[in-house]
């Protein structure tokens, strides 16, 4: 009983802290650079940058790709196609004390047509290059994806598992791979 309450009460916590960081963030553009309007910067000013987008130009679902920004993978299940992205943050979010370093982001369409599908519930189990598997983080919808900051220290091969109820309401499970060098 005990464990469950602290697993509740930890499962909160990082809710509320994605929803903090969520919205501490201004997607008004897509993925392209977090542009902040204050004076200061913040490490969500860009995931990956120089705080302005400095990217490729190519648009993917919804995610403007940026310097820094790596795709790990495309992946379809049941008709409905997923496309993740990690962001390497490390300095700018040690820059701001968080301990989260990489930004991941996944993208559906349903296959079929490529039309985007931007509601529903996503989370993501992380595993670490040691074999811990870590509580899993519930993405926020930003902007035609989902995303949530995630802690990569560890030096080796991350495995991501993304369960989802997106479109339809099926269940649908994706599995991603990322090394961090």
């Amino acid at each position: 009983m005990k464990k469950m309450k602290h697993a509740l009460i930890l499962t909160a916590g990082v809710l509320l802290l994605g929803s903090g960081i969520a919205f501490a963030m201004n997607h008004g553009g897509g993925h392209s650079g977090h542009g902040s309007t204050a004076d200061s910067k913040s490490a969500h000013d860009t995931h990956g940058g120089m705080g302005e987008n400095t990217g490729h130009g190519s648009e993917h679902m919804g995610m403007s790709m940026t310097d820094g920004m790596e795709m790990i993978g495309s992946q379809t299940r049941e008709g409905v196609k997923a496309m993740a992205h990690v962001t390497d943050m490390r300095k700018a979010m040690a820059e701001a004390g968080m301990p989260q370093t990489h930004h991941f982001m996944v993208a559906f369409e349903r296959d079929a047509e490529g039309a985007p599908l931007t509601s529903g519930r996503v989370a993501v189990r992380v595993i670490t290059p040691s074999g811990q598997t870590r509580s899993a983080i519930a993405l926020q919808e930003m902007d035609g994806h989902f995303g949530a900051d995630v802690e990569l220290k560890e030096a080796g091969t991350y495995r991501f598992e993304v369960g989802t109820r997106i479109g339809d309401d099926q269940a649908r499970q994706y599995e991603f791979e990322y090394d961090v060098k």
